[in-house]
């Protein structure tokens, strides 16, 4: 009779030796691996299933932390360099899960890079795409200011922001023992974003604050001066300060010389119908505000000089309270300052008092007026003589195209045609 066979011999489990390359963990191993690192090195949160396996890596890895194991160390780099792999394998997953761009912004952006970084060449299909990214490009090298869309789109992304940080607060933290992860790049590039567009959004507006308190300031100091005025014409026949009646061979700019005509104006403050600080403007930050001595008669330089005086030589001058055309006083000249220096001047320039935008000026009635060009209706340059003005006149090609005159310039010397040739200075 013959003999039954033999039962079939079990298959025997993978041998981590077997490799010809070294080590490897078994497919159930590395099941368990995985599940230990996603349960944050915890057993006892492994499924069921593997948790014994999963107990057996752990210890594994309690001997490699402890220092005391004797096992293979080429077993224990297998199982480390799983272990980074896998963390590896997360941070991207997660990088993916956080930001990414869809395949119609990929081929945008493309389209815009291949354009020359120029949206109007890029095909209309994509173009409204390309015009996001070009917006986002200036957020970060220009700040709001050229980025199109309402300030509830602003507020919204400033929203949205905000809400992703608040839900991952509990991530922001420096102990990288705790069960948390510690700080993010995404958490860092998230406040950042916060700050930036914050600081893009307010700080245009509080420029524009102060440029507003600062006209609100020159506007109340005209109107001072305009009082001062008063009260000095009132005491001296209806005419205007002046300390001094002649040139005497000098240039009218030139600060502290007896030709000075910024002394004249400087005459209201010096025998008290105003104070030093009435003619500051807030927009000159060299500006004098307070006598250093009861002597002096002057301001000692161009720069601290914030607003430009009639011109008072020549033949004939008017008096105070007779003329709603004649400009007696405004925002510091940018055309003298030009001059002085030896460089060509470019008449319609506004006052640098504010940011270029115009300036204020008072009228021989004792009324302010604010105006974005420095020329009046009647077409006068407050910062020329009526004889230069003609001079323009005849090179305005020139001008029109943007080409430079080189004899285009004050010498000092000019004067007003007549008293109601506007024409102001230093």
């Amino acid at each position: 009779m013959t003999p039954p066979p033999p039962p079939p011999t079990p298959p025997s489990p993978p041998d981590p030796q077997s490799s010809e390359n070294g080590p490897m963990l078994s497919s159930l191993d590395i099941q368990a691996l995985d599940a230990l690192v996603n349960a944050g090195m915890n057993p006892s949160e492994v499924p069921e299933h593997i948790r014994d396996s999963a107990e057996q890596v752990h210890r594994v890895m309690d001997l490699v932390g402890s220092g005391s194991t004797a096992s293979d160390p080429l077993l224990v780099d297998v199982v480390m360099a799983r272990i980074a792999r896998l963390e590896a394998q997360q941070n991207q997953q997660q990088d993916e899960i956080e930001a990414f761009l869809t395949p119609i912004d990929e081929e945008a952006l493309d389209a815009w890079v291949l354009s020359g970084f120029t949206t109007a060449r890029v095909a209309g299909s994509l173009r409204d795409r390309a015009v996001r990214h070009q917006e986002m490009a200036d957020l970060i090298t220009h700040g709001s200011s050229r980025i199109s869309g309402s300030p509830a789109l602003i507020a919204a992304t400033l929203d949205r922001v905000q809400t992703a940080v608040d839900a991952q607060d509990e991530s922001l933290h420096f102990d990288q023992g705790s069960a948390g992860r510690g700080f993010r790049l995404t958490d860092i590039v998230s406040i950042a974003a916060m700050f930036l567009i914050g600081t893009a959004v307010l700080w245009p507006a509080l420029g524009a604050l102060r440029q507003r308190s600062q006209l609100t300031s020159c506007q109340a100091n005209f109107g001072s001066l305009a009082s001062a005025f008063s009260l000095y014409a009132g005491e001296n026949q209806a005419a205007l300060p002046q300390a001094s009646t002649s040139l005497d061979g000098g240039r009218w700019w030139e600060v502290n010389t007896p030709a000075s005509n910024s002394a004249n104006l400087f005459l209201l403050a010096k025998i008290g119908y105003t104070r030093l600080d009435d003619l500051a403007c807030g927009g000159n930050p060299e500006a004098l505000r307070a006598m250093s001595s009861p002597s002096e008669q002057d301001w000692h330089n161009l720069g601290e000089i914030s607003y430009s005086y009639r011109i008072m030589f020549g033949p004939r001058q008017p008096g105070w309270g007779n003329s709603a055309q004649t400009v007696v006083l405004s925002d510091r000249s940018p055309v003298v300052r030009r001059s002085a220096r030896g460089f060509v001047i470019y008449p319609q320039e506004n006052s640098p008092n504010h940011a270029g935008k115009g300036q204020v000026v008072l009228f021989g009635d004792g009324s302010t007026r604010w105006l974005a060009s420095p020329e009046l209706a009647s077409g006068d340059n407050i910062w020329l003589p009526r004889g230069f003005e003609s001079m323009i006149n005849q090179i305005r090609e020139y001008l029109s195209r943007g080409e430079p005159v080189e004899n285009l310039r004050l010498r000092g010397e000019e004067v007003p045609a007549d008293a109601v040739d506007a024409f102001v200075g230093p």
